[in-house]
Parts: C-alpha cells; sequence; structure tokens
C-alpha cells in the first residue's frame, strides 16, 4: 500500500478517480397540461350560419310561391252596372334568375282564371332595366283576359336610369298592351 502524504484538512483541493456516474434514466412521460381547443360547437356562429343560410334560401325560394289575396270592398258611389269591378295587382315580379318563362305562363294562368277587369302591375319586374324589358318582351308574346286595361307603375329598380332607357321600358310596356303610369312624389309635379 502506497501512503500519501498527509495535506492537511484545509489543503486543497483532493482529487478523486471517478469510477462510476450515476445518470438517471430520463423519464419517459412527462406530465404537461397542453390547452386543447373543445370539440363543442359554439352555438352562436352556427345560429348565425343557419340564419344566413334560411336568408340565402328564402330569397331564391319565396319568389316560386306567389301570395294571392282577394280583398272585397264595397262602394256605394260606383254606377251599379260597375258595382263589382275585379282588380288584379301584381308586383316585385322580379323576372330574371329566379322568375323564369314557364313561371311567367303560370303566372299569367292565374291571372286569366281571376276573370279580371283591371290588372296592375306595380313595379320591379327585373332586377335591373334589361331584365324588365325582357318581362315586358314575354308579356307580349303572352295573351292576358283584361275587361277593360293593363296598368303599369314602374318601381325604382326599374326607372333608375337614363331617359333613353326609360323610353326603352316605356315602349316593351306599350308593346305589351301595358299602359305606363308614372310615379309622382307630390301631388304638384
Amino acid at each position: 500500500m502506497k501512503l500519501q502524504p498527509y495535506r492537511g484538512k484545509h489543503s486543497g483541493p483532493q482529487v478523486k478517480q471517478i469510477t462510476h456516474v450515476h445518470v438517471p434514466e430520463p423519464v419517459s412521460e412527462i406530465p404537461t397540461v397542453i390547452p386543447q381547443k373543445s370539440s363543442r360547437i359554439r352555438p352562436l356562429p352556427l345560429i348565425i350560419f343557419l340564419l344566413l343560410i334560411i336568408f340565402l334560401l328564402f330569397g331564391l325560394i319565396s319568389p316560386r310561391f306567389p301570395v294571392t289575396e282577394r280583398t272585397e270592398w264595397i262602394c256605394d258611389d260606383l254606377p251599379a252596372a260597375q258595382a263589382r269591378i275585379r282588380i288584379v295587382f301584381v308586383s316585385d315580379i322580379h323576372y330574371g334568375f329566379c322568375f323564369s318563362e314557364s313561371r311567367l305562363d303560370n303566372l299569367i294562368s292565374q291571372i286569366n282564371s281571376m276573370y279580371p277587369d283591371i290588372v296592375i302591375f306595380g313595379g320591379d319586374y327585373g332586377n335591373d332595366i334589361d331584365s324588365a324589358i325582357a318581362f315586358f318582351n314575354k308579356l307580349a308574346e303572352k295573351t292576358l283576359h283584361v275587361r277593360y286595361k293593363v296598368l303599369g307603375v314602374p318601381g325604382d329598380t326599374d326607372t333608375d336610369h337614363s331617359e333613353a332607357q326609360n323610353k326603352r321600358l316605356y315602349d316593351a310596356m306599350k308593346n305589351a298592351s301595358v299602359t305606363p303610369q308614372q310615379c309622382r312624389s307630390s301631388p304638384d309635379q
């Protein structure tokens, strides 16, 4: 055995030979908290989405089911020969994408089945001036059975254009035997 000289208690670092080092094994699963998105569907976005779909579908479906309402007015001031005048009022046709020529045929059949004395078209014949003119061009090819007169009062989508385009619309109305009526905003005009 070999002795080493004594250096004292505080004589400096002592060197030890390390023959074995214990390294702890890595932990295979470290418990961590990872925030995860909820798989639950939030009701507000879903409700908004469904309302949007219903709104869009209503715009495409509602023109396919016209509303017919019968109203009877009694007026004692009319002569006996005109005591029972039938007036048919039709508006917001929006001829074009949702209102095809076959639907126009159905509308004319429905109007004719009411045996009207007067028919009034109340405006918004198309989605723009061109579809409004196309509506009256197609109407000219059809037959409305009306006792007295067919009147047309253009709506805002029909007449908010140049004078030349409005004239084209009025000419198409006259060609379809519809008497154009001009809207006035006050009695002075």
